[in-house]
């Protein structure tokens, strides 16, 4: 997949950093769920758990945002 552009880069900022609810510049499992259930709505904890345990690559309970944009971008 190629590099995202500048512009890119700059909308996945605004959409991590909205759902970085206590702002700390990690997401974390509850925010990250927050999130799944905007995008689609319908999503049970477990589902929420595995797509979590793949976005965090650092196995660190969190997700930061170069973890965020392979995620987002895959």
């Amino acid at each position: 997949m190629a590099e995202p552009t500048a512009e890119e880069l700059a909308e996945m900022r605004k959409i991590f950093e909205s759902c970085d609810l206590n702002g700390d510049g990690f997401i974390d499992r509850e925010e990250f769920h927050s999130l799944l259930q905007e995008l689609d709505g319908d999503v049970s904890r477990e589902e929420c758990l595995l797509d979590f345990e793949v976005a965090d690559t650092e196995g660190d309970g969190y997700v930061g945002f170069k973890e965020f944009i392979v995620w987002w971008t895959s």
